[in-house]
């Protein structure tokens, strides 16, 4: 007979190693990132990046996008740490289940719009204009690196909304 003391215990243990490998995973895509970048794209290191943490069945990551053209590699760096900085933010505070980034080149290609969603506990927008915490200012930096801007706010009925706009000149795209 199992008591419910020990299904707790053994419940918490299992969260904690699921917790660890969705780390570690992280951790070995992050590794690995500059080189697939440099091979394949932004477009897909991150599908390698969503499929990893799609396989641990804690959260279910839809990502859509309208092309895989490579970016300079300056773009690319920057559009995929924030991306995963988003993605792990979803985990981590938002205790999300189900994220959707819609990643789209504007038919001119001289601009990137990326939206985000989550379904987590949400935010108050004060609280994130106000949050000195390092993963928002490592976002903020990257995109003002890349000249373009955010904005966010609480998606209803719970969860958080981001958009971003960068701009692309034609030189930085791969092969213009």
């Amino acid at each position: 007979y199992i008591t419910e003391e020990k299904t707790r215990e053994i419940f918490s243990i299992g969260y904690k190693s699921l917790e660890q490998a969705i780390e570690t995973s992280r951790n070995t895509v992050n590794m690995l990132s500059p080189r697939l970048l440099n091979k394949y794209g932004f477009v897909n290191a991150l599908n390698n990046f969503i499929h990893l943490l799609n396989e641990t069945g804690k959260i279910r990551i839809d990502f859509h996008y309208n092309q895989k053209e490579k970016f300079h590699h300056f773009t690319e760096v920057n559009l995929y740490r924030i991306t995963t900085e988003l993605i792990n933010n979803s985990i981590r505070h938002g205790k999300a289940k189900q994220v959707h980034i819609d990643f789209r080149l504007k038919e001119n290609m001289n601009e990137i719009l990326l939206t985000y969603t989550d379904n987590g506990k949400g935010f108050e927008p004060a609280d994130l204009k106000a949050s000195t915490g390092i993963g928002i200012l490592n976002i903020r930096q990257r995109i003002k690196s890349l000249g373009g801007q955010i904005s966010f706010q609480k998606a209803e009925p719970t969860g958080v909304e981001y958009a971003l706009t960068i701009p692309v000149k034609r030189d930085f795209v791969a092969g213009k």
